[in-house]
């Protein structure tokens, strides 16, 4: 693997770490009773499933961060999967400039320009 492209997976694996750690804080200090039994749930769950857990089954608070995390776990799926910096629409490769801002981007800039639309 090339060494830009390790940069970015090491990048998107700390960013993960971190995002679980400040989701497992918030959780375990809510006033919502339910978020607090969902943080003990999380601990006892592998992180690989912690997306599928937690989808629509928190308070929009903190909802930001697991539509973050779900982002950061595809990307480290396409790491996986040999296709990572690969533009999910045409299939050419992704500006390292571009996975440079966000290292979760899905599209070159073409077909991002084409799907805003």
């Amino acid at each position: 693997m090339p060494h830009s492209l390790m940069l970015f997976k090491n990048r998107l694996t700390e960013e993960a770490k971190r995002l679980r750690a400040e989701l497992l804080q918030d959780l375990s200090q809510s006033e919502h009773f339910f978020e607090r039994e969902i943080a003990l749930k999380l601990k006892a769950t592998p992180d690989i499933n912690w997306i599928e857990l937690l989808q629509d089954k928190i308070y929009p608070t903190l909802n930001k961060k697991v539509i973050r995390l779900n982002k950061v776990e595809a990307a480290l799926c396409q790491f996986e999967q040999g296709v990572y910096g690969i533009c999910a629409d045409c299939e050419d490769a992704i500006s390292l400039l571009k996975l440079e801002q966000d290292p979760t981007e899905q599209r070159c800039l073409p077909c991002a320009d084409k799907s805003a639309v």
